[in-house]
């Protein structure tokens, strides 16, 4: 992330100065959406706005997560993705001014949020060009990870489905491949969201790959991987 000589004036400033979104905004601008911003705590396991539902905001993640799930007429719900600390949410509708795409829901703990009222973001669009073009560029990047997810739960097996998902919270700090907390401490059930199935065959799929070194896993949970034995699988 990028830092800044000045000091921010309050918790949503900071963060924004903290977001690849708003990051090389003038300090004057980031003032003006951070008064503008709403916090809202998450409680986990319940939602921050439904889906299908208009909402003029923008999400900002403080701390925790929040995930992006979509209801199908089974029951099944699938997983979206996930936006950690300093990631926008609800950008699609924030942006088309429809409703939300998705039931935005905090994981396994609470997570805190600022909700942006979408005029002012657009406001902002509206008299920096370099900020609407960040603006764009993270609604292609959200537009091409769904498509890719799509792809990928149409065209691959299961266990490549998984491997896919285990991949995209690999950490870079390490030779050992840890894992972001968020995955460390996600269940099997909601990894199976992610994939798009169900507990029982994810546990069957992880079995295999610890059984070929592609993880290593602690009470169920996946700690770390190994991406050069994992794309094996992809």
């Amino acid at each position: 992330r990028i830092g800044h000589r000045v000091q921010p004036s309050s918790e949503p400033e900071e963060l924004l100065a903290r977001s690849a979104l708003f990051a090389d905004c003038s300090t004057n601008a980031r003032r003006i959406v951070a008064k503008a911003a709403l916090a809202k705590v998450v409680r986990a396991g319940t939602a921050a706005v439904e889906q299908g539902v208009p909402w003029p905001y923008f999400g900002l993640v403080a701390f925790g997560s929040i995930k992006a799930t979509v209801n199908t007429d089974t029951g099944r719900d699938y997983t979206l993705f996930e936006a950690l600390a300093t990631d926008i949410f609800g950008e699609v509708q924030g942006l088309d001014g429809g409703c939300t795409i998705a039931r935005f829901v905090a994981t396994d703990r609470d997570a805190k949020t600022y909700v942006i009222p979408r005029a002012s973001i657009l406001e902002l669009a509206d008299c920096d060009g370099r900020f609407a073009h960040r603006l764009a560029n993270l609604a292609a990047q959200r537009a091409r990870l769904l498509g890719e997810l799509l792809y990928v739960r149409v065209t691959k097996p299961t266990i490549g489905r998984l491997s896919t998902i285990l991949l995209s919270y690999e950490t870079r700090d390490d030779v050992r491949g840890n894992v972001l907390p968020s995955l460390a401490s996600m269940t099997q059930v909601e990894l199976a969201r992610l994939v798009g199935t169900v507990k029982d065959v994810i546990g069957r799929d992880l079995a295999v790959l610890r059984a070929v070194g592609a993880v290593a896993l602690s009470g169920g949970h996946v700690i770390r991987v190994n991406e050069r034995r994992l794309r094996n699988f992809l």
